[in-house]
């Protein structure tokens, strides 16, 4: 949510919000931009993306290739007859040993470091020394680490339990191939901690860096401003570096558009703040807390003396008016709120009270 490269790439594939897909069943696309803006417009404490969760597995244009994604290439070179074999492979995180060295630097270092191995030369064909090195040919937007802080020695896990500290600022130029020579400085913007025993167990939270001198905790619906030294002494188990030159988040909230035309109540005393929203299942009108705040939309002046019988006063709890919630309610239903709330209007308007 607060990778600015991904949200720049969403805003800019050619897809209409929503779709007819969106509409009739799923579309990542179109879900995941209402994520986006319902997120953006702070009308709830926090947002439940359960329906994007369930549909994973489906076969969508990658973005998060685009973002995420560059290139390794391994390089084999024989000590015997000098043959040099050269491979590529995907690179979408960069997963790093950690026991025995304590900062991201020098694990960096160690990564991508020239070894020693034993291997079979398809040229000179004979068994001998080889030199491996492994380093980035093309270097993502997006920088992932990821600390292996749990150790398998085959018969248990256990967890490395360790601060290794890590920069504000990273130059990946120096673990890369330096054809361009180009500058290949990132800026750290996210990380995600682990805290608990062990990997079956425990919580995860994040940090998030809105501005350069901005960050935030993450735990689940909890957020709190806190200071960089704080950030800084995490245990962190995985590190997000946006490349240089990527707009802040806080500055990308002010140019932000709406994918699609939501209208987000921004105080109101249908749907509370503290309300969890399920993107995707709003549909779903048999939920109960749904209707109770259709059903809040009633304006209270069409029943000034109305008394309600008590499966009336089931349906009607809160008699309040709230205009913009009845907007909101109405786009994401494609316009089958306001007709719900006037069908309610009639059934009230028809049933007799209790006096008759």
């Amino acid at each position: 949510m607060h990778t600015v490269v991904f949200l720049e790439l969403l805003a800019s594939i050619d897809h209409v919000s929503p779709c007819d897909n969106h509409t009739v069943g799923f579309c990542v696309v179109c879900m995941i931009r209402d994520l986006v803006d319902i997120s953006m417009a702070g009308a709830f404490d926090y947002v439940s993306p359960k329906k994007i969760v369930s549909h994973l597995r489906e076969p969508q244009d990658n973005i998060v290739k685009e973002a995420f994604g560059g290139r390794f290439v391994s390089k084999l070179h024989c000590c015997n007859c000098d043959h040099f074999s050269v491979t590529h492979e995907p690179l979408i995180d960069i997963s790093l040993e950690i026991e025995d060295i304590d900062n991201v630097p020098a694990v960096l270092e160690s990564f991508t470091k020239i070894e020693k191995i034993e291997f079979s030369c398809e040229k000179c064909k004979t068994q001998g020394p080889f030199e491996k090195q492994l380093i980035v040919d093309r270097a993502p937007s997006v920088v992932a680490l990821h600390l292996k802080r749990f150790k398998n020695n085959g018969i248990v896990v256990r967890k490395v339990d360790k601060h290794v500290s890590f920069p504000l600022e990273l130059d990946m130029l120096l673990y890369t191939n330096k054809i361009n020579n180009e500058e290949m400085k990132y800026d750290l913007y996210a990380i995600i901690v682990h805290s608990g025993p062990s990997i079956s167990s425990g919580h995860y939270y994040s940090f998030i860096r809105c501005a350069p001198n901005e960050w935030y905790k993450f735990n689940d619906e909890q957020v709190v401003f806190v200071e960089e030294d704080f950030v800084l002494a995490q245990e962190a188990y995985i590190m997000f570096y946006a490349r240089g030159g990527t707009p802040w988040f806080s500055d990308y909230i002010q140019i932000h558009r709406a994918f699609v035309n939501l209208i987000i109540p921004t105080t109101s005393p249908c749907i509370p703040n503290n309300h969890a929203f399920d993107v995707g299942e709003f549909n779903n009108v048999a939920d109960e807390t749904n209707m109770k705040h259709e059903l809040n939309k009633i304006e209270e002046e069409d029943f000034p003396d109305q008394e309600y019988s008590k499966d009336q006063l089931q349906d009607v709890k809160i008699k309040h008016v709230c205009s913009r919630d009845e907007e909101f309610m109405d786009a994401l239903h494609g316009g089958s709120h306001v007709s719900f709330v006037n069908e309610k209007k009639r059934k009230l308007e028809d049933s007799p009270s209790r006096d008759d």
